[in-house]
């Protein structure tokens, strides 16, 4: 299951006022590497002074988590923004990392559409093994996708413009 929240009428969404807060942050901060298997961008910023737009997000996660799938979870890993240009894409993959050299394991990731969709072509984020036909999420500046991290998802190629997001998971202690 994929759990949206839509600008204008959730409050987990992000508002235009808070994606330009981190797209601006994005252009501030140096890249951090490369996701694995493609060239995407990923950058791991210091939050300050966006800390209440971070605080949307884990608290979006929280609430799906909460609502659908109650996974035991501990605590939350910090915003990521990965940044897609022509040519760039993810294949399929699920989000059961130990990241940032915690001793933790992603199970909840929460994903924001921070660029306007008018920007860019391709770079839609995609749920094949959710249902036939395969689950598209809308790119709708804002919206916040949550869904578990055990979840195989992908994001096609751009083909045209730039396409940014912010993510965010949280973290327990491993699958046993």
């Amino acid at each position: 299951m994929v759990v949206e929240f839509t600008p204008g009428e959730d409050d987990y969404a992000l508002t235009p006022e808070e994606c330009d807060e981190l797209l601006d942050l994005e252009r501030r901060s140096a890249t951090d590497g490369t996701f694995a298997q493609s060239s995407v961008k990923v950058k791991r910023p210091a939050m300050t002074g966006v800390e209440h737009v971070a605080e949307r997000l884990y608290r979006a996660a929280e609430a799906a988590n909460n609502e659908h799938w109650n996974l035991d979870v501990s605590g939350v890993r910090g915003v990521g923004i990965n940044v897609y240009e022509v040519h760039d894409f993810i294949p399929k993959h699920f989000d059961l990392f130990n990241t940032w050299g915690l001793d933790m394991t992603d199970k909840v990731s929460a994903v924001a559409m921070l660029t306007d969709p008018n920007e860019y072509d391709g770079g839609v984020l995609k749920f094949p093994d959710v249902a036939s036909p395969c689950v598209t999420v809308p790119k709708t500046r804002g919206t916040v996708i949550v869904f578990p991290a055990f979840v195989v998802h992908e994001v096609s190629r751009i083909t045209r413009g730039r396409r940014v997001i912010a993510n965010v998971a949280l973290h327990g202690e491993p699958w046993r």
